[in-house]
């Protein structure tokens, strides 16, 4: 009896071990218990999901002050810069209606948005409607800052432009309905330092003429604060937001900044796409938040002034920077978009995740077509925004030989030194030779042929500003000016004043990462491409831009019970069967770094660059799938960033949230009730 019980012991002892080692054995191979999404052997990261679903579906979203209030949660909320910027416009306006303030005796408010150091508001009430117009007295006459407020009783008058450590003096003048200056007060406004990070970078290295420059913007790349500076090389004007991920911010006809948010990002194949935009004032008010499906990079621009938004992005699957969007302005839905692969999809071009790199996208109304320019198909190709046809490609003929794309390049006529991956390329809505038959296309050429290589490429050590005329319906193009200009490997852009006759070389990203990389803007006169004045920058950036400052425009109403937060994300897909509860709990210092906000309905879900797959809302009655596993990573980049996951669109319930997370299934102890 007992060598019988010996016998049944040993045995349940290996039934035991050999479950247990089943079980260790089945932990370890997610392919057990798992779906694997790998689609090549370039795939990096985790390719295991939960559940198979088709995460690329996409909704428009929109929310005001009222969304979010149906859900519960501990999960932190995200601060609404539109709802912080009411709240502060409120008191501001409560001062005004007091009526305790005059014209002699304003009341002035330094950064009142406290993220714009360099700007003030004077409040004060008179008896008469007039207009004010305001100057910031610069160290020259050429660097005041000058503008005129639409005439009322009650003023708040926005005050841009003053000198950092400064007591600026500010002159305010009433006008009457003729203009004439009825009565004047000047205001003594004593500012603060830069931050350490700004006080060296701008130094003018050279100054021959009064120059066209506006407030020049900086933007984007290395630059630690977006600001602004004038032709003097003094910072008039910074914003405190914290850069976005690589491109900044991008100027709004209407007077008004797109900057990207700080961690709001995409996955892509490569480095993340910032997929949440503030449109933001120069004295720091935020409207409205634009958010873009795929993320964006290198554009966003009005498709016309006030209009509908164009977007560079990424088709996905591998492939990157190659992807035109359009969005509608009012509900920042997404309108069109074109993957530039099916276009050129015969070329032979289509060769690699890079194989275009995109990088300006403009819109010509008179021919219902769009222009962009694919850095790495060394070219500038107007589309028809209808048919999707290739109109014209303005590039050097032997780089397209053998293509069958041979008959849309246009015919050079003349000498002609053309351009090689071009950072800058659009068409300029001035008739510049006063022929109708005509257009013209400015490009900044970096020149250089690093990410598509051609035997017939000749290396000069200089970058270039180059203006094209072009004949669509000889399809012909000669080349009109040359402006040589500081290499600059990537980015940079150009800027033109056709009504002063200047252009300006924006060299964005000049010398090298181990002595040091900066940037140069060069002035130059445009008939005889005369250098006229230059400007140092002590870091890289992406873009600059000259802007006049447009008091009126800090003025416009914040309207938070109106939607706010607009744009298409995709969203968590509802699946019939119910997920199982993981065993697991995800640790705190876990290499994902995980956490969670909640910005209205909208939940910010941060985690280190494709570590997860699949985000899971587990309901006592639904189940949701947040999934990107279809975003395949190409190239390895360390990136903490936020993704957005709308959850307006889900039942109510109350629901566990897991993560597929590094190939394993965790539970995130999180809890989210909708009602």
């Amino acid at each position: 009896m007992k060598k019988k019980s010996l016998i049944v012991g040993a045995a349940a002892i290996a039934i035991v071990v050999c479950l247990g080692g089943f079980g260790y054995f089945y932990m370890t191979r997610p392919n057990l218990r798992f779906t694997n999404t790998r689609m090549s052997d370039k795939d990096k990261g985790p390719q295991y999901v939960k559940v198979k679903v088709d995460g690329k579906k996409t909704m428009p979203i929109s929310a005001n002050e009222e969304s979010g209030k149906n859900i519960t949660t501990d999960i932190p909320k995200a601060e609404s810069l539109e709802e912080t910027t009411y709240q502060v416009d409120q008191m501001i306006n409560q001062e005004l209606q007091n009526g305790d303030y005059t014209f002699e005796e304003p009341l002035v408010i330094q950064d009142p948005y406290q993220n714009s150091p360099l700007t003030a508001v004077a409040v004060y009430s008179g008896e008469d409607s007039t207009s004010v117009r305001v100057t910031v007295k610069g160290r020259k006459e050429e660097n005041d800052i000058v503008d005129t407020i639409d005439a009322a009783s009650d003023h708040l008058i926005p005050i841009v432009g003053l000198y950092p450590n400064t007591e600026n003096e500010v002159l305010l003048e009433e006008l009457d309905a003729d203009g004439k200056v009825v009565k004047s007060n000047t205001l003594k406004i004593q500012t603060e330092d830069l931050p350490d990070a700004l006080r060296e970078a701008v130094k003018v290295e050279e100054k021959t003429a009064e120059s066209a420059m506006g407030l020049m913007i900086v933007t984007g790349g290395g630059t630690p604060y977006l600001y602004g500076f004038d032709s003097n090389g003094d910072i008039r004007w910074y914003l405190l937001n914290k850069p976005g991920a690589t491109f900044g911010g991008y100027p709004l006809a209407n007077g008004h900044f797109l900057i990207e948010s700080e961690n709001t990002l995409m996955p892509t194949a490569g480095k993340p796409r910032s997929a949440q935009f503030h449109e933001i004032d120069l004295t720091g008010r935020v409207y409205q938040d634009f958010f873009f499906a795929s993320g964006t990079h290198h554009e966003v621009k009005e498709k016309e002034a006030d209009g509908n938004l164009l977007v560079l992005s990424d088709s996905g699957e591998g492939y990157v920077q190659d992807l035109l969007q359009e969005y509608d302005r009012s509900t920042g839905a997404l309108v069109k978009e074109l993957d530039l692969k099916e276009v050129f999809k015969d070329s032979g071009y289509v060769s690699k995740s890079d194989w275009a790199h995109t990088n300006t996208f403009s819109y010509d109304p008179d021919t219902d077509s769009i222009i962009v320019n694919p850095r790495n198909l060394h070219s500038g190709v107007k589309i028809n925004w209808k048919t999707n046809e290739i109109e014209w490609i303005l590039g050097d003929p032997r780089f397209w030989e053998g293509t069958g794309l041979e008959d849309k390049v246009l015919k050079p006529e003349g000498d002609i030194q053309w351009h090689y991956q071009p950072h800058t390329l659009y068409q300029l809505a001035e008739d510049i030779d006063n022929n109708p038959e005509t257009i013209h296309v400015m490009v900044f050429d970096n020149h250089n042929d690093s990410d598509r290589k051609v035997d017939y490429f000749k290396a000069t050590g200089s970058s270039y500003v180059k203006l094209y005329t072009i004949d669509p319906a000889k399809m012909t193009v000669t080349q009109d000016h040359v402006y040589p200009c500081e290499y600059s490997s990537v980015t940079s852009n150009y800027l033109l004043d056709y009504a002063k006759k200047r252009v300006f070389a924006v060299s964005a990203y000049s010398g090298e990462s181990e002595t040091g990389l900066y940037g140069k803007i060069i002035e130059f006169d445009f008939d005889s491409e005369e250098k006229l004045n230059q400007y140092y920058i002590n870091h890289n950036f992406y873009r600059s831009y000259s802007v006049q400052v447009d008091l009126n425009s800090c003025l416009k109403e914040v309207n938070i019970s109106d939607t706010y937060l607009k744009g298409e994300l995709r969203v968590p897909v509802q699946v019939d069967k119910k997920v199982n509860k993981p065993i697991r709990n995800l640790k705190e210092d876990s290499k994902a770094q995980i956490s969670m906000s909640l910005l209205k309905d909208i939940l910010l879900f941060t985690a280190q660059n494709h570590t997860y797959t699949q985000v899971i809302f587990s309901g006592e009655k639904h189940t949701y799938v947040y999934d990107i596993s279809d975003i395949k990573m190409r190239s390895k980049v360390s990136f903490v960033y936020a993704v957005p996951i709308p959850l307006s669109e889900m039942t109510a319930d109350t629901y566990q949230i897991y993560a597929m997370c590094q190939d394993d299934y965790f539970n995130l102890n999180q809890t989210i009730t909708i009602s």
